[in-house]
Parts: C-alpha cells; structure tokens; sequence
C-alpha cells in the first residue's frame, strides 16, 4: 500500500497572500513523481489511504508543492539549533525564567530597557507596544539605562511581563477589553492624559514610536 502523510496549511486556505502549502511523505519514488499532476480529487482519494509512519520508519521521498513558488521549506534534525532561531533568546510566554535567572541575565547588560525588551538575541514575545506597556506599569523609563535598575525595578519589570502578556492572550488580543488603566488605550487620544499618573508623551526612534508617562517613568542616574 502506498504510504501517503498529506499536511496542508489549512490557515493560509482564504488568504489573499499565501497560496495553498501542500507537503507529502512517502516512501513510493514512482508516486512522488506524479503528485504534482494530481487533481484534487485524486489527492483527496489518496489520502483516504493515509497510514501515519512509524516512528522507526524511514521517509525515502519527500515532495513540497507550492503554486506560486515564493515559499521555502528547511529541513533539520533540530530546528532549535538552526539559525536564526538559535539565535533568540528565551520566550517570554512559554519559556520565560526564573526570576533569579532573569536577574542574573539583566545583569550582564549595559543598554536602555526598551531596546533590550526588543533585542530578540535577549528575548521574543515582546512588541513595540507590549513594551510600552510593560515599562508603564512597571514605572520604569524606556531609555533608563538596565545597569541603574535595582532588583526591585527588575521585580516589577518581571511581573509586568507575565501580567500584560497573560491578560492580552487571556482576551485573545481584543483591546476593548484591556484593563482601563494601561497605557495602551491613551496611544492615539487627542487628550492623553492618564488619571492618576500624568501626561502620555512620545519618543521617535529606530522607525518606532514609544509611549510614556514622564510623571511616574523617571530616569535613574546612581
């Protein structure tokens, strides 16, 4: 029996800027040959015969059908170790570590708090606006130099970090529902002035544009 593991990338199905991904594996040579010719209906005829491999099984041939042909596919035993991605630093949602560690790894810097939260050799899951945010409710100045913060700052930088991301992806992204109090909701108000903390004013730099409130985030010079 022909051994067939059809994977398609059903999310890009009704994009207008991705065709549709298809990747087959089969140990059949003279199959992999003609699945391009396929017309759907015989992919999907082929696919009723799907038997997942084992995972002792080896993979002889591989097929990667693109329409478009703009698409490119990398293969590794360890995707981890490859560039770029051994290149990141931690995830700050699924991997982010212990304070101590946090600390620690701080420690070893000498730049402004917001250059490094976006540094991804440092750590990813952070945006241009999560930063903000997370730098407002942690009172800490975007451009306040990591080597001046003490371990309380890093305390509350660490905490806004878990706190802004899990509330985010606990409303699924839906910013209506983000708490009245974030930074966040005063971006683009003509008055942008915080109740209880200030006015919100902007910094330009590096294509970016950073948010804070100069009353409550102030530079720290020891």
């Amino acid at each position: 029996m022909k051994k067939l593991i059809k994977s398609d990338n059903d999310k890009l199905i009704n994009s207008s800027r991705f065709s549709i991904i298809k990747i087959y594996l089969t140990d059949d040579k003279e199959l992999i040959k003609n699945i391009d010719k396929w017309n759907e209906s015989e992919i999907e005829k082929e696919a009723e015969k799907v038997k997942q491999l084992e995972n002792n099984e080896k993979v002889e041939c591989f097929d990667f059908s693109e329409v478009d042909h703009v698409s490119r596919l990398f293969l590794s035993k360890n995707i981890m170790k490859e560039k770029p991605l051994c290149n990141y630093g931690f995830d700050v949602k699924n991997n982010l570590p212990s304070f101590e560690e946090f600390l620690e790894k701080i420690r070893t810097k000498n730049c402004a708090i917001k250059k490094l939260l976006l540094d991804t050799s440092f750590c990813v899951g952070i945006g241009n606006w999560i930063a903000d945010e997370i730098l407002y409710q942690s009172k800490i100045h975007p451009t306040q130099n990591v080597k001046f913060l003490n371990d309380e700052d890093i305390n509350n930088l660490y905490d806004s970090i878990k706190d802004v991301l899990n509330i985010s992806i606990l409303v699924d992204g839906d910013y209506s529902r983000f708490p009245s109090n974030w930074i966040f909701h005063y971006r683009n108000k003509d008055e942008m002035i915080i109740p209880g903390s200030g006015r919100v004013e902007f910094l330009k730099g590096s294509g970016k544009t950073t948010a804070f409130v100069p009353k409550i985030q102030k530079v720290k010079i020891i």
